[in-house]
């Protein structure tokens, strides 16, 4: 795409800009501002997807996403699973590397998706793939990641402890990772890295030194894998796609800032891990809180998860009174799974190198 220099004229829709300052920006990129530009015209799959292809286009602070990968490159797409309208989103993501002309594309889920949704996706992207004019082939593979299984990992660093950390491999295999996360207030996500990768795509060994606080500092796992773009995709009342936004993870802490200055979300704090330590007391006092908290999950089956339900029931113990009940409503319908059913009542396992035996040393 050409570049022109262009003058500033309306210096507050773009970070950092002086009026009447040149700057070297793409036409598409002074279209509108960030607020402006980052939700969908309507809520068809096109629009949808075109909106995804678009802010790859122009994200925040980075050249477009065409430009950093290299004909025939690998690319993987580290991928929240409760992505509002995933395959629209995923759908415009890879028109967008078709353009690229990647030679590979993983689509990596969090272990937490189902058979259904690997199943739906696949036939979702191949359908895209094959409508998409390349210069060769492009290989489109979704994968879920197995924390237990040992072929499916790649050594990455060792921790502060000199344990081994493992990471999903088409991750660490690929020459371009982007990451596509649901946006989540504070309250659900903790401590997580803020582009999902640790420890999400971690083996199951480090998850459970990470759970009980042996860990890598969270940041340092996506910068071993060099990512430096990732996608926000967030969800409005009704449970639909609500916002899509791309950048770098500084440039996107820095617009969800500015478009949710009011206060009245905590979006935009999701990864600023260091305020509830440094929070003074009382902030505790602008929480409600009561003996019962009922909590809801909206979204469709895809959102109706046990992962889900963990993550409504943290966001509501915020707000119970000690000894409290929290109440969660949901349509979850499918019970839990082997995984799930370790993390509830078993001790946690390590990585395995086949479905019958297990490390001894991780166990």
């Amino acid at each position: 795409m050409k570049r022109v220099s262009l003058p500033v004229v309306s210096a507050q829709d773009y970070r950092g800009a002086v009026e009447g300052e040149l700057w070297e920006l793409r036409p598409a990129a002074v279209a509108g501002s960030f607020s402006a530009r980052s939700q969908p015209v309507n809520d068809s799959p096109e629009a949808i997807a075109k909106l995804a292809e678009s802010m790859l286009q122009t994200p925040a602070d980075f050249p477009t996403v065409v430009e950093a990968i290299v004909p025939g490159d690998h690319v993987a797409l580290a991928v929240d699973p409760n992505v509002p309208r995933i395959s629209d989103v995923l759908s415009g993501a890879l028109s967008l590397l078709g353009q690229a002309n990647a030679g590979k594309v993983s689509v990596v889920l969090w272990n937490e998706a189902d058979d259904a949704l690997v199943s739906r996706l696949q036939e979702t992207l191949d359908e895209v793939q094959s409508g998409q004019a390349t210069l060769k082939p492009m290989k489109v593979e979704v994968v879920r990641h197995e924390p237990h299984r040992r072929e499916s990992l790649r050594y990455i660093v060792a921790d502060e402890n000199a344990e081994a950390v493992y990471l999903a491999k088409d991750l660490v295999d690929a020459d371009f990772t982007l990451p596509i996360l649901s946006a989540r207030a504070r309250d659900a996500i903790n401590n997580i890295d803020p582009t999902g990768i640790f420890p999400l795509f971690a083996d199951a060994a480090t998850q459970h030194r990470y759970q009980t606080g042996v860990t890598t500092e969270p940041s340092e796992a996506a910068w071993l894998l060099g990512v430096q773009v990732m996608m926000l995709v967030s969800a409005d009342a009704a449970g639909e796609l609500g916002r899509l936004i791309a950048g770098t993870p500084d440039a996107l802490r820095h617009e969800l800032t500015n478009l949710y200055a009011s206060g009245e979300t905590a979006d935009q704090e999701a990864w600023d891990r260091d305020e509830s330590e440094t929070a003074s007391p009382t902030v505790s006092e602008t929480v409600p809180t009561a003996e019962m908290v009922v909590a809801a999950l909206d979204g469709d089956q895809t959102s109706q998860t046990w992962a889900n339900l963990a993550r409504a029931a943290i966001a509501a113990g915020r707000h119970v009174t000690p000894g409290g009940t929290i109440v969660i409503w949901s349509q979850v319908d499918t019970p839990p799974s082997p995984v799930w059913m370790r993390e509830l009542g078993q001790p946690p396992i390590g990585i395995e190198s086949s479905d019958t035996e297990t490390e001894s040393d991780d166990a």
